[in-house]
C-alpha cells in the first residue's frame, strides 16, 4: 500500500479521530454540548459556592485556591488551575494519548475561564453566608459535573486525570473513593494555609458530597436490587415478575435444613427504581413469602451493563 507522507495538522488529527470514534457529526456535537453544560456547572459550583467562602474542594481547584491565597502575585483562580494542569496533561498524554486529551483540554480551558468570569458577570454574588449550604450545594454541583464529564469520556483535568490513571491499574476501586483520598491531602493543606479548622471541616463536607454525587452520576443507573424469594406461590410470582415487571428470573433448587424438604428459590435482579413495585407485587401474591433483599451495585449482562464496555 502506497503512503503519501504529509504534515498532519491538528484539525486533520482531530477530524480523523472524530470519524474513528464518533462516526458522525451529530454524536460529536452531542458530546461537546454535554461537556459544555458540565463545564458551566463545574464553574458555578467552584466559582459561586466554594471559592468565595474559601472552601477548598480538593484536587487542582482546591490547591489553586490555597496558592491564590498564599502567593503574593495577583493571579486569578482560573489561571492557577490552567497552570497546575499543564504538567498533569503531559502525564495524561503519555498515559492515554493525545486523542483523550482533546476534549479534556477543551473542558479545562472553558471551566477555568468561566470560574473567573461567572462571578464577574453575576456581580460577585454570594448566595449565602451559611457555610453548610455553600459546601453542600457547591460539592453537589461540582461532583455532578465531574460525573457527567466522566460519562462523556473526558475530565476537568487535574486530579480527574490522576484518578483515571490509578483506575487503569486498580479498576476495582471506584472513582469517588480515589477522589476522597487525593482530596483529603489537599484538605490537610487547606488547614495549614487558611488556619481555620471550621473552614477545613466544611471543605471536607463539600468533598464528601462531591464524591457521592460523582458516584451517583457514574454508577447510579447501574445500581440494582437482588431478591432471594422462597414462596409457596412461586409459579404465580414468577409469572407476574416476567409479565408485569419484565424482570430476569432464575429458579434455584433449595432444601430446608430443618425439615429437609425440597423447595424452589426465586433469584431475581431488578433495577433499583423498580424495587417498590416488586415489593408490592410480592405482598399482593404471597405476604408470607420469605424474602432476602440485597444491594447489587453493578450488574453485567443482558438488560444491564455491557460487560465489554470499560468502566469510567
Amino acid at each position: 500500500m502506497n503512503y503519501n507522507p504529509r504534515v498532519e495538522t491538528l484539525g486533520d488529527f482531530f477530524c480523523r479521530d472524530v470519524h474513528t470514534k464518533y462516526m458522525n457529526k451529530y454524536d460529536l456535537m452531542k458530546k461537546y454540548s454535554v461537556v459544555t453544560v458540565a463545564a458551566v456547572l463545574y464553574a458555578v459550583g467552584v466559582g459561586i459556592f466554594l471559592n468565595p467562602n474559601r472552601l477548598a474542594p480538593g484536587g487542582v481547584s482546591g490547591l489553586s485556591m490555597i496558592l491564590k491565597s498564599l502567593v503574593p502575585f495577583k493571579i486569578s483562580l482560573g489561571t492557577w488551575i490552567l497552570l497546575l494542569n499543564i504538567p498533569i496533561l503531559v502525564v495524561g498524554k503519555w498515559e492515554f494519548g493525545f486523542r483523550f486529551l482533546i476534549s479534556t483540554i477543551y473542558s479545562i480551558i472553558l471551566s477555568s475561564v468561566l470560574i473567573d468570569w461567572i462571578p464577574i458577570i453575576m456581580n460577585n454574588p454570594k448566595i449565602s453566608e451559611n457555610l453548610m449550604l455553600n459546601a453542600v450545594m457547591g460539592g453537589a454541583i461540582m461532583g455532578s459535573a465531574m460525573g457527567i464529564m466522566f460519562r462523556m469520556e473526558t475530565t476537568t483535568g487535574g486530579s480527574d486525570i490522576l484518578v483515571k490513571i490509578i483506575r487503569q491499574y486498580r479498576p476495582d476501586v471506584k472513582s469517588g473513593q480515589i477522589f476522597l483520598l487525593v482530596d483529603g491531602l489537599v484538605l490537610i493543606l487547606s488547614v495549614i494555609a487558611f488556619r481555620r479548622i471550621e473552614i477545613a471541616l466544611f471543605s471536607g463536607i463539600a468533598i464528601y458530597v462531591s464524591s457521592v454525587l460523582l458516584n451517583k452520576t457514574l454508577y447510579g443507573s447501574d445500581e440494582s436490587v437482588l431478591f432471594y424469594i422462597i414462596s409457596k406461590k412461586s409459579e404465580e410470582l414468577v409469572k407476574e415478575l416476567l409479565e408485569k415487571e419484565n424482570a430476569g428470573v432464575t429458579i434455584l433448587d433449595a432444601k430446608g435444613a430443618y425439615f429437609g424438604k425440597r423447595t424452589e428459590m426465586i433469584f431475581c435482579v431488578v433495577r433499583k427504581i423498580h424495587f417498590a413495585k416488586v415489593k408490592q407485587l410480592m405482598k399482593q401474591i404471597d405476604p408470607k413469602a420469605f424474602v432476602i433483599v440485597m444491594k447489587a451495585e453493578q450488574v453485567f449482562g443482558e438488560g444491564f451493563q455491557d460487560p465489554l464496555k470499560p468502566e469510567k
